[in-house]
């Protein structure tokens, strides 16, 4: 639990660098998958701001969801990721796995289709080893990426990479990693701030299988992390 948000904000963003830099100490590449929203967006900006130590051309960004929008959409999460972060440090550009657009000339389907196949190529996904670490947000309603409450057959879904037609926040149309997908992850951190998160990460602490809140489904291989600022804790 962090004092604040600023806080928060740097602590993930600390937590974040220090993992890369080990893992980079014994593997080749990383393979990281991002999250939007205000606090997402904040870490990353507040990585991009840093001078790290981070061997940046051996880092593959992903994302774990993404709005149906127009490639230079703004409103994208990726759009929103490349001012303080990607544009700010040296990624090499065959790293960056955006989600597709519709001006790809690809259906909605036809998009998660691509973008598992682009997972799978370098042999993550749902039966790959799963990202090294995958940074979630959470909504008030309990909702990760783009999986939202009560939606069942989605949650159950085996496949990597979802289309998402009825989303309750706008647009309606998504791509999202599935339950599975994300489960895969070696690491999976949470950040959550303000009051209103608050039921759902004290949904975190119970072991259940209700399938309402997916937020409480999602966890590492190795390990599941819950940031969290104190008024988001439960014990507030």
């Amino acid at each position: 639990m962090l004092p604040d948000r600023d806080a928060l904000i740097q602590r993930v963003s600390a937590d974040v660098v220090h993992h890369l830099e080990h893992l980079l100490a014994s593997q080749d590449v990383v393979h990281l998958s991002l999250t939007g929203g205000t606090v997402g967006i904040a870490v990353l900006n507040q990585i991009g701001n840093e001078h790290t130590a981070v061997d940046w051309t051996r880092v593959h960004l992903w994302w774990s969801d993404e709005r149906w929008l127009a490639r230079h959409d703004p409103e994208r999460n990726a759009q929103q990721a490349r001012p303080g972060f990607i544009d700010r440090l040296p990624f090499s550009l065959t790293h960056v796995h955006e989600m597709p657009a519709p001006d790809d000339g690809l259906s909605l389907d036809e998009a998660a289709l691509a973008y598992a196949d682009e997972l799978r190529a370098v042999g993550l996904g749902v039966a790959g080893l799963g990202f090294d670490i995958s940074l979630l947000g959470v909504g008030a309603d309990g909702h990760v990426a783009s999986l939202f409450p009560d939606q069942g057959r989605d949650l159950e879904g085996h496949q990597a990479v979802l289309a998402v037609r009825h989303s309750p926040k706008p647009p309606p149309e998504r791509l999202s990693l599935s339950l599975d997908a994300i489960n895969s992850s070696q690491h999976v951190w949470v950040a959550a701030v303000g009051e209103d998160k608050s039921g759902a990460i004290a949904a975190t602490r119970i072991l259940t299988n209700d399938r309402r809140l997916p937020v409480a489904l999602v966890h590492g291989r190795a390990e599941t992390r819950i940031y969290c600022d104190v008024s988001a804790s439960p014990q507030q």
